[in-house]
């Protein structure tokens, strides 16, 4: 059925997007809070304030964790993405206007206007609207419903919920492959490839989400398949040329030894089951995928299953990495650019109510987070003797449980508050969302046609 537009779907849209941008501008960190986000602001402040991508004032930071490496001309560069530096650049600028001390951190300065990085931190939570409306224009356009359960599930009952209060590259990463599939519902695939390679300006790794189009182009003439491959080998240029412009080499990318991609069964089993990493644990509305793929392997739907096999492939080229669990993170860090992806593809299925335990269990395990700093939280049982592999594979130690320990000692009552009304909240949503799609149900194809399950 053709999709058409309402007005009630537009404001719905701009509600939601409204609402998260809102909560997570109020609740956002207001200094840099992991050594990916120090090293991305020092490039942004260098670009602002010195009209240069070198950093080599961080090189207290590089010999700790490692954040880069020396360029042809031997000066530091972050080994992180242009495109976060490029969006927030012009954020910077506008709070540089504001007087300010330097953003200094450890004693060491990272950029020379505190209130200029507090305005660079605002990119991703206004970033996050923009990704919740194009999350819910998708659904409604694939599946003839409102995509408000499926953006309040991406934006509140993932790790997005963290991602969107800091500085990392996650959330616009997540914006262009989320317009990349919009591209291909249009029946754009070109432009899908091209948004594909923008995001890999954020998060190169994210190219691999290509590997999806193999099955959008299939019955398409060759020329769609060469104007794919003309813009795939743009995207590629264009990190080759960034490359080349910090290092002077194509394909260094400033990772040197640490970029290791190698067969392991470990990576994958952690994005499976570990009690600190696992995709299952951290999004469990994820596990409604498996209706959803075999519904679309069903009805051979080719942008469902094409779209999944790119979200695959990312997932099973992540793992593959030798620092697949992201280092410092709380839940799988490097898997969220596919969150949305993911909420648009299951949308159908979380508007059941089958589905809320999942969905409340997803919300719970974020809210705790909403004043104790998972960061913080790792940080302390690091420094009392536990490893990071303990805080990823061993059930009494895992990151979650962490979290959890530090809820109930701390007996921080507003966040047991914000958990029980927000449990409340997502109940009241999905019942809403629930007869809305029950409503329109008889005029459009979903994947089902279950009024019990409504």
């Amino acid at each position: 059925m053709r999709y058409i537009p309402t007005r009630q779907w537009f404001i719905q849209r701009l509600i939601v997007s409204a609402f998260a941008m809102l909560v997570f501008t109020s609740i956002r960190n207001i200094v840099p809070a992991m050594s990916d986000d120090v090293a991305t602001m020092a490039t942004t402040g260098a670009l602002v304030d010195h009209g240069t991508l070198a950093i080599p004032h961080m090189q207290w930071l590089d010999d700790q964790v490692g954040i880069g490496a020396k360029g042809r001309d031997g000066q530091l560069y972050s080994k992180y993405g242009i495109g976060q530096v490029i969006l927030s650049a012009p954020l910077y600028a506008l709070g540089k206007l504001i007087p300010s001390s330097p953003l200094v951190i450890l004693s060491h300065p990272i950029a020379a206007s505190l209130s200029g990085a507090e305005f660079a931190l605002l990119l991703n939570p206004l970033a996050i609207g923009i990704l919740l409306w194009i999350v819910q224009l998708l659904v409604e356009e694939k599946w003839g419903i409102s995509g408000g359960m499926a953006a309040l599930a991406a934006a509140f009952t993932t790790p997005l919920f963290i991602a969107a209060r800091m500085y990392g590259s996650e959330i616009t990463t997540g914006i262009f492959l989320a317009l990349a599939a919009l591209a291909c519902l249009r029946r754009r695939l070109a432009l899908g490839i091209l948004f594909v390679g923008i995001a890999a300006l954020f998060r190169p790794s994210a190219i691999v989400f290509a590997a999806g189009w193999v099955v959008l182009l299939i019955h398409h003439p060759r020329r769609e398949w060469l104007r794919c491959g003309a813009m795939l080998a743009a995207g590629i240029l264009a990190l080759g040329l960034f490359n080349m412009m910090r290092y002077g080499l194509f394909f260094e990318s400033g990772y040197g030894q640490q970029l290791g991609f190698s067969l392991q069964i470990n990576g994958l089993l952690g994005f499976l089951v570990s009690p600190g990493r696992s995709i299952i644990l951290f999004v469990p509305w994820v596990l409604l995928a498996v209706p959803a793929v075999y519904q679309a392997a069903r009805i051979r739907d080719q942008y469902l299953l094409g779209l999944f096999t790119g979200a695959a492939v990312y997932i099973v080229v992540h793992a593959a990495w030798s620092e697949w669990h992201g280092g410092w993170s709380y839940g799988p860090r490097l898997l969220l650019p596919i969150i949305p992806i993911l909420s648009i593809l299951v949308a159908p299925w979380l508007t059941r109510r089958s589905a809320l335990p999942l969905l409340l269990l997803g919300l719970v395990i974020e809210l705790m987070t909403f004043r104790v700093s998972p960061f913080q939280v790792l940080q302390s049982a690091l420094q009392s003797g536990l490893t990071l592999d303990q805080t990823i594979w061993s059930l009494d130690s895992g990151a979650l449980v962490l979290q959890a320990r530090s809820l109930l000692t701390s007996r921080d009552e507003l966040s047991i508050a914000a958990i029980v009304l927000g449990c409340l909240a997502l109940v009241g949503a999905q019942m809403y969302w629930r007869s809305r799609d029950f409503a329109s149900n008889h005029k459009v194809n979903l994947p089902y046609n279950d009024t019990t399950a409504m």
